[in-house]
């Protein structure tokens, strides 16, 4: 393999796949925890609402005293 051969292979192709490997592993690692937070803050938001039920005998938001105010 010559030099030139060399150079564009370990010097920009090798780091460019590294580099577009490390962004899409990322970016399905990001994704998926950005899915999982949402569905555990509408699961707590749910289940603030259905307790709701049983207080009083209007419907009501309990965006006041929510988990996930904080």
């Amino acid at each position: 393999m010559k030099l030139a051969h060399r150079m564009w292979t370990f010097g920009a192709m090798v780091p460019f796949l590294a580099s577009c490997a490390a962004t899409l592993v990322g970016a399905t690692f990001f994704r998926a925890q950005l899915e999982r937070g949402v569905d555990q803050a509408l699961l707590v938001e749910a289940a603030t609402e259905s307790m709701s039920l049983f207080d009083h005998a209007g419907t009501y938001l309990h965006m006041a005293v929510s988990p996930l105010e904080s």
